[in-house]
């Protein structure tokens, strides 16, 4: 009985390289020539049914790629859901992470391209459960070359805008939102374009607004503790004939109502500078109930300078406005 087994297994002691190599080329081979087409209605009517019809996921063609690193990549992606307008998208990009698979710990990348013009990378790592059993998450995001223009005809924004945006943030998240998430993040923008037109602001009715050219957009900040922290937010240069700049905090508390995450704004409190050429200050009528707000110091000639505080319990109602220096 001995001999025979050790008959058995003598090809696997002087052909192991072999018999590896031959394992490898064939899972290679069956990954490569397996209809990863015909699994994309499959793919939509599951997502369909386990979110009960919220979410629409239409693709044309899924590939798995072993090369550069092994991911699954979907072509021609179409998203549709109750809360957003119809997502459309060249290709979207599924990869594990191999680090926190060896921690036994969930863990992806997700690059999905071409998405309002631009490219989009997200990168998602679970962390094991706290003393309390909560999961956190690690995340990352990173927005390329967005399309401004493409963003506000999907989102059907009262004018057009126009220009490219970059962004970036990450932080760390509880998905039940037991606990508030901590993040830092920074949006920038260069020759942001606003076309003659007019909106309705709350209050003063139709308002009338003039073409402009912002030739920079600066935004950065961090949320922790349930408070929204605007380091820097500016929206033109010296250069431009409006410039407007913004800090200061905003409570921010997002809840999980109904498998629903509902974010809740309440005290804010807020200081703006507005610098804006005087050629202007007509087209914006507005303006003209401010002028207590103006400032007569290192204005440049030609030029009107508002610096105002903004405080208020909740968005819902009217700030107290006073003098401040920005």
């Amino acid at each position: 009985m001995g001999s025979i087994i050790q008959l058995l297994l003598s090809p696997l002691k002087f052909h192991k390289i072999k018999i590896v190599v031959f394992f490898v080329l064939t899972l290679a081979f069956i990954i490569t020539t397996f209809p990863y087409d015909d699994l994309s209605e499959f793919v939509t009517s599951k997502i369909t049914r386990a979110t009960n019809n919220q979410v629409y996921l239409q693709f044309n063609k899924l590939s798995l790629n072993i090369l550069p690193t092994p991911h699954l990549k979907l072509n021609d992606i179409e998203l549709l859901t109750p809360s957003l307008p119809l997502l459309k998208a060249s290709s979207l990009s599924l990869s594990p992470s191999l680090l926190e698979l060896l921690k036994f710990n969930l863990g992806l990348s997700v690059f999905i391209e071409n998405l309002f013009g631009g490219n989009l990378s997200l990168t998602y790592a679970q962390e094991s459960p706290d003393k309390e059993n909560l999961i956190f998450s690690n995340m990352s995001l990173d927005v390329e070359d967005l399309s401004l223009k493409e963003l506000s005809k999907t989102i059907a924004l009262p004018i057009n805008i126009s220009g490219d945006l970059e962004a970036n943030a990450s932080g760390t998240l509880e998905l039940q939102f037991k606990e508030q998430p901590d993040a830092e993040f920074s949006v920038s923008s260069d020759n942001i374009r606003l076309p003659e037109g007019t909106i309705n602001a709350p209050g003063l009715g139709p308002v009338k607004l003039p073409g402009l050219v912002f030739t920079k957009l600066k935004l950065n900040g961090h949320l922790v503790d349930g408070v929204l922290s605007l380091n820097n937010v500016t929206l033109g240069s010296q250069k431009d004939d409006l410039q407007v700049q913004i800090k200061g905090d905003i409570n921010l508390k997002f809840s999980k109502i109904s498998q629903k995450i509902v974010p809740l704004f309440s005290r804010y409190n807020l200081k703006t500078k507005i610098v804006i050429k005087d050629s202007n200050v007509k087209e914006l009528f507005f303006l003209q109930f401010l002028n207590k707000y103006k400032s007569n110091s290192n204005v440049k000639k030609g030029y009107s300078v508002y610096q105002i505080k903004l405080v208020a319990r909740s968005f819902r109602v009217t700030p107290k406005m006073s003098p401040t220096t920005y």
